[in-house]
């Protein structure tokens, strides 16, 4: 259900080959690297699309995935105070419905200021402890979700995952009966470490709906880095792990 977004940003324009003289002296030549690329960026082309998850079967593990015109609705909902965000970085909010996703059906939803939506615990609670970051962009922050959600760790919805800045006004929500919205109009966060400035706004939206059913959609990604998808466990882990070794150093717990 994974689709990463991965930024051909962070190569390095030149490459360097290393020769040992027998007198110990070290030779450094640059190359140029440009012959060397040879994988084709992988940037997001989302803008102005809609892509939704219809669940399959009762026990909504499995999807079908279609693209549908433009879903942003406009009509925004309340703004999140961002006071009640500013340390845990996530809003918790009730549910009007049952919701299901992963095999279980929730009453609370975690909105996630990094464009993600979380259930049974916050996602952002394991971010800041997440390895990889910024080796491999944000196709190592996948794998780092991607295995936890597996074993029913983590399920989260990403709508378009990126750290984000935490600004007023820029994270909606709406909820009725019939589906609870939400909306974010965000910039990427210059933490210093990704190697160039944010590239401008990113606004886009996801939809949850009574019968399971999940709408994403794009009015305008600036950012060429990103995860778009579901990270589900897989089938026979409806359950959360409860013998959990938390004591070892590292960025995430293990069985």
């Amino acid at each position: 259900m994974r689709k990463r977004l991965v930024s051909s940003l962070r190569i390095a324009l030149f490459a360097t080959s290393l020769v040992l003289l027998s007198s110990g002296q070290e030779i450094v030549t640059p190359v140029d690297a440009g012959k060397l690329i040879t994988g084709l960026p992988n940037y997001p082309d989302l803008d102005g699309k809609t892509l939704r998850f219809e669940p399959l079967q009762k026990n909504q593990i499995g999807y079908k995935r279609s693209v549908v015109d433009l879903g942003i609705n406009e009509d925004l909902g309340e703004a999140l105070i961002t006071a009640e965000a500013w340390t845990s970085r996530t809003w918790k909010r009730s549910l009007p419905f049952p919701f299901a996703f992963g095999g279980h059906q929730w009453s609370e939803l975690f909105i996630g200021v990094n464009g993600n939506l979380s259930f049974g615990t916050a996602e952002a609670a394991s971010f800041e402890s997440r390895t990889g970051w910024p080796d491999s962009g944000m196709t190592a922050m996948a794998g780092a979700i991607d295995v936890r959600a597996a074993v029913g760790l983590e399920r989260v919805i990403a709508v378009f995952y990126q750290r984000f800045v935490l600004e007023d006004e820029t994270v909606w929500l709406q909820s009725n009966e019939r589906y609870v919205q939400v909306t974010w109009d965000v910039v990427r966060q210059n933490s210093g470490v990704d190697g160039y400035a944010p590239l401008g706004r990113n606004r886009f939206q996801a939809r949850l709906y009574k019968d399971g059913s999940i709408d994403l959609s794009y009015a305008y990604l600036s950012e060429k880095d990103g995860l778009v998808g579901l990270f589900l466990p897989a089938p026979e882990q409806w359950q959360t792990i409860a013998h959990i070794n938390e004591t070892r150093p590292g960025p995430d717990p293990y069985v």
